[in-house]
């Protein structure tokens, strides 16, 4: 464990980087096969191929997910804790967000394609990691 309790170990660090790499190929595979299928879908050929290609993102999101519960099974104590209450308050945020959105919708909010219900607890997830990590300094 390092000296300064906001220090990052060798190996959080290390298995925080592996972990990002894969939630940033989870992303760009999301993106990519989203615009591909929306605006070139002539481009992957109906049937079988065409199933294997929108499984892509579930793939590699699965090897994200993963890789980020190998960081939390090795993280030491506080970078625990920091997740949590980041997951914690990611998972709250969208939770709310998502069953009251309907309401919002009701009242002439515009419809918001599925994965963009998940922003608002993205941004708390990163900026209750932020404040965990600024909290402990």
């Amino acid at each position: 464990m390092a000296t300064d309790p906001s220090e990052i170990t060798p190996r959080d660090q290390h298995n925080t980087i592996t972990s990002a790499i894969w939630q940033g190929l989870w992303v760009f595979s999301v993106i990519g096969i989203e615009t591909l299928f929306d605006f070139r879908p002539e481009l992957v050929p109906a049937g079988v191929l065409q199933w294997l290609v929108a499984a892509l993102p579930l793939l590699i999101g699965a090897g994200a997910l993963w890789f980020w519960l190998r960081y939390l099974r090795e993280a030491d104590e506080l970078q625990r804790r920091i997740q949590l209450n980041a997951v914690a308050l990611g998972f709250g945020v969208t939770f709310i967000w998502i069953t009251s959105y309907s309401a919002l919708a009701g009242a002439g909010a515009p419809t918001l394609r599925h994965n963009l219900h998940m922003m608002p607890g993205l941004g708390a997830y990163i900026l209750a990691r932020l404040y965990g990590r600024w909290q402990y300094r």
